[in-house]
């Protein structure tokens, strides 16, 4: 049969799923993007972690060396490690934020039913705030495991209560949730929107509908969102993964911005591009796949 075409972008339609299957839809895409790319997201977190020293050679240099240096001294499994609260994460983050989107934008149309790109933007910043609210303690959890190996705790659902009861639930579950709530915005808001347009942009070229199309849009997106995330998702990762007072935001930033440079913000650009870019492609590949199962 023929299906039609989706975009994220465009306004609603009759075949327009019900509101929990697509919350579930996505989040089920989601999971699966995250179970592929996980290794990718280790070593980002690995090599935005860390501290470099001048004349001293870093332990991680890129995100291949990083995830074999990684199974080297933990082995095979440890790349993987944080793949259940990452799932809890991408279930709950992207089962609100994209599975809401569409409701979200009908909300903010004008009244002539057209739909700007900046309201479409306002849109998937309003559902991605939505999302980390929920979503943060799975984040803290999984970044721990991610930094840590996990060996702290004896399970996913240990690690939330030892956070929980040596850090307290607002400063342990809910920590650095400033710096996430503007990360995971940023990052996911130019997730979306770049990708309806580069997908509306790539079948207005006269390209046939189907998965390449969604490959080539969810790496667009990927792109733009690792350039104007990275600074944001660099302070979020560390803020998460640190344990103790870090002070205020701000203060940190500024700290960084002090000791570091300005290149500190943009720590970890490739493999965080090499994890978004891989994330976005198969996101959008199973996202628009399940879609086309209930449509």
């Amino acid at each position: 049969r023929n299906h039609p075409q989706f975009s994220p972008g465009m306004a609603a339609t009759p075949q327009q799923l019900p509101l929990a299957t697509s919350m579930a839809l996505s989040g089920t895409a989601a999971m699966i993007a995250e179970a592929t790319t996980i290794p990718l997201d280790t070593a980002k977190v690995r090599l935005q972690t860390q501290t470099i020293k001048e004349g001293v050679v870093p332990k991680y240099t890129g995100p291949i060396q990083t995830i074999g240096v990684i199974v080297k001294e933990q082995g095979m499994q440890a790349p993987f490690k944080g793949i259940t609260a990452g799932c809890h994460r991408m279930f709950i983050f992207t089962g609100l934020r994209l599975g809401l989107l569409d409701s979200m934008k009908d909300l903010v149309r004008k009244p002539d039913g057209s739909l700007p790109v900046q309201r479409e933007a306002l849109a998937a910043l309003m559902t991605s705030g939505v999302g980390i609210c929920f979503a943060n303690p799975s984040d803290v959890v999984k970044v721990r495991y991610q930094n840590t190996g996990g060996g702290q705790y004896s399970g996913v659902l240990n690690a939330y209560a030892t956070i929980a009861k040596t850090e307290g639930v607002v400063n342990g579950l809910w920590r650095g949730f400033s710096a996430n709530m503007i990360r995971n915005c940023t990052i996911s808001a130019v997730e979306l929107v770049g990708y309806s347009n580069a997908k509306k942009g790539i079948l207005g070229a006269g390209v046939q509908d189907g998965p390449h199309v969604h490959v080539a849009a969810g790496l667009t997106a990927g792109l733009l969102a690792t350039m104007l995330g990275s600074p944001a998702d660099v302070v979020g990762t560390r803020l998460v993964a640190t344990q103790g007072d870090t002070g205020g935001l701000a203060a940190y930033c500024l700290n960084m911005l002090k000791t570091e440079g300005v290149t500190s913000f943009y720590k970890g650009f490739v493999p965080n591009f090499a994890r978004i870019g891989s994330y976005n492609m198969c996101l959008w590949v199973a996202y628009e796949q399940l879609k086309r199962l209930f449509l």
